[in-house]
């Protein structure tokens, strides 16, 4: 298999003049880059096609490969991709007689991505082989069912068709299929699509949803977003002292030695007894308390202030809600997707965090968070659900830590014999992807003497007792 790393990068820019050698957080646009696609595990070469001097040197010095210049013909303001990419693959045959399996192509003028993003476009390629390209979407914050183009006259018409529909351009937003947009994050295409389809799309094109901050910089202001954007921060310890909490076999903890966690309740709440549940969670731990409750139930503005006002009464962390169809992943998430941003607002607007208690797996987790597409939703996670902890488990792992709000660790996935290959590298990818959430710890209802959770400070495992509930 070999996979190429593209790195568009023309000398005559004009929204901002040279462009590509901008700092950004110190180092020039294209660097990001090239560093983005070096740090991908998948990706064995990169490569820069520019026609300027400057750049290319610039690309070298980052270790990039610029084995030639572009013509200047293919760097003009109405120079397209295809152009390019033919470029590239003609010098590879002629050149080297390489013909690589896929291109990947990395724009410096989309710097706020994680090189692990780059693996899972690539694997997603892969698992496809029918496939004639791939590009990153995300969720449009405008619809196009309510753009019009300029025609005649004065004369406004429809960008869109809806035919089955009449004047749904007068509909409210909510009622219109949802719409996502190309961000420029990563394309992924096939060889024999740039050259016997003569295009960078294809016939067949997979859509890889996801929930980054996408930013393209076109403008000052979005070169200012980007350089603002929390991608940049520097990881916390996934597991900090404050953020672990010991379950007792589902239902709730007991009491521990410091500096071992607090103890952790859930309280699954009924819309139609809430006197019942509010008793129940008030009653429920002397530590963190977490809500859970069915998603049907929550529907109607009653229901949700009912439980927002539950929350700060009794200072809930967060609200879960158990999503059990996993075999239909796709499908729920496009089918709920209005109601779980509606309830996201509203929660949100309470300081009350939603979190999605849906058992898949990592990869899958995050594709379906950029198809609801709304940042304040998280998601749970299991270390049992990365049993084999692959390298690629754990570079989705990494994808989704900062949209993750809880992960399940159970007593078993943690005894002393697999401690030292598993724990500690799943906590340094959940830090590397910026996980801020809590570390649930389950074990046994009365168990005494378990392994227990790791101990904050030595990350060895610790010993916990634990009492009846």
């Amino acid at each position: 298999m070999s996979v190429v790393a593209v790195v568009p990068a023309r000398g005559g820019s004009k929204g901002i003049l040279r462009k590509n050698l901008r700092p950004l957080n110190g180092l020039p646009l294209i660097v990001h880059a090239i560093r983005h696609a070096q740090q991908a595990r998948l990706i064995d070469r990169v490569i820069v096609s520019t026609e300027d001097q400057e750049i290319a040197e610039v690309a070298r010095r980052a270790g990039a490969e610029v084995p030639f210049l572009r013509p200047v013909e293919l760097a003009t303001d109405d120079a397209v991709d295809l152009g390019v990419f033919e470029h590239v693959l003609h010098y590879l045959k002629s050149e080297e007689g390489v013909v690589p399996e896929l291109l990947v192509q990395v724009r410096a003028t989309s710097p706020v991505r994680r090189p692990v993003f780059l693996d899972l476009s690539v694997r997603r390629m892969l698992d496809r082989p029918e496939a004639d390209s791939l590009r990153s979407i995300s969720t449009s914050t405008q619809t196009p069912y309510k753009m019009w183009h300029y025609t005649e006259g004065s004369l406004i018409a429809p960008a869109m068709n809806h035919a089955e529909t009449p004047d749904w351009f007068d509909m409210p937003r909510q009622a219109l299929p949802p719409a996502f947009i190309q961000d420029g994050l990563v394309d992924v295409v096939r060889p024999r699509t740039v050259l016997e389809l003569k295009t960078m799309a294809g016939e067949k094109l997979l859509g890889l949803f996801h929930a980054e901050p996408a930013i393209d910089v076109d403008d000052f202001e979005a070169l200012t977003r980007a350089g603002a954007s929390s991608i940049w921060d520097e990881p916390v310890p996934a597991l900090r002292g404050d953020n672990l909490f010991v379950l007792a076999d589902g239902t709730g903890g007991g009491a521990v030695d410091a500096p071992t966690p607090s103890a952790l309740a859930y309280v699954d709440v009924d819309a139609h007894d809430m006197a019942e549940a509010s008793s129940r969670a008030r009653a429920a731990s002397t530590g963190a308390l977490f809500l859970r409750c069915d998603l049907d139930t929550w529907l109607s503005d009653d229901t949700l202030r009912s439980l927002a006002a539950l929350a700060k009464e009794t200072g809930a962390r967060r609200v879960l809600v158990p999503v059990w169809d996993a075999g239909n992943a796709y499908q729920v998430a496009l089918g709920r997707r209005k109601e779980l941003r509606r309830i996201a607002d509203y929660m949100a607007g309470q300081g009350v965090e939603l979190c999605l208690d849906w058992d898949l797996r990592p990869e899958l987790l995050y594709e379906l968070l950029g198809i609801i597409g709304h940042t304040s939703i998280k998601v749970t996670a299991g270390l049992d659900r990365c049993a084999a902890l692959s390298a690629e488990d754990l570079d989705d792992l990494e994808l989704l830590a900062h949209r993750i709000g809880m992960v399940y660790v159970r007593d078993a996935d943690c005894e002393p014999g697999t401690w030292g290959s598993r724990m500690p590298l799943f906590l340094k990818r959940l830090s590397d992807g910026r996980f801020r959430g809590d570390i649930v710890w389950v074990v046994p209802r009365g168990a005494k003497d378990r392994a227990g959770p790791p101990d904050v400070t030595t990350g060895r495992l610790g010993r916990i007792e634990l009492g009846e509930r």
